[in-house]
């Protein structure tokens, strides 16, 4: 589903903007050794730690990047995905958002791949995921069935 991809580049872009999200990225960044693949799975921890939360029915609205990154009670795939997106932007990655089709779940799926040392790897912080994990594997390993 493109349009839901775009509008989650979208979030992202906004919050690679946003003053506040620009000023937890520095923070972040001068608390880390340069480990890229530490950074990233330590971005990837701080939002699987949010408790999953579904939008509304015939609603899918996008959280803004700050609120995600700054203290949401709750947040989506989608919310999480713009957040990872955009704190892995400003951190030095490469990253982007992608759809996945999940056809026996209620729901499809939207994640993140970021590129680490020449490699794209799966970066999912909906599920408790390792970088690199496809959600998939990391629901399944979890006992889940499904990635929310």
């Amino acid at each position: 589903m493109t349009d839901l991809v775009d509008r989650v580049e979208d979030a992202a872009q906004l919050g690679e903007r946003d003053p506040e999200v620009v000023s937890w990225a520095r923070r972040f960044a001068a608390g880390t050794r340069g480990d890229a693949a530490g950074t990233i799975a330590c971005v990837m921890r701080r939002l699987q730690s949010i408790p999953y939360r579904a939008d509304p029915p015939g609603s899918d609205p996008i959280l803004p990047v700050r609120e995600v990154l700054l203290g949401c009670s709750a947040c989506d795939c989608e919310d999480r995905t713009a957040a990872v997106v955009a704190a892995l932007r400003l951190l030095g990655y490469v990253a982007w958002p992608v759809y996945i089709e999940q056809p026996r779940a209620p729901q499809d799926h939207v994640t993140a791949r970021v590129m680490v040392g020449g490699r794209v790897l799966w970066c999912d912080t909906t599920v408790a995921a390792e970088l690199g994990e496809h959600p998939f594997t990391a629901a399944e390993r979890l006992g889940m069935g499904h990635v929310q």
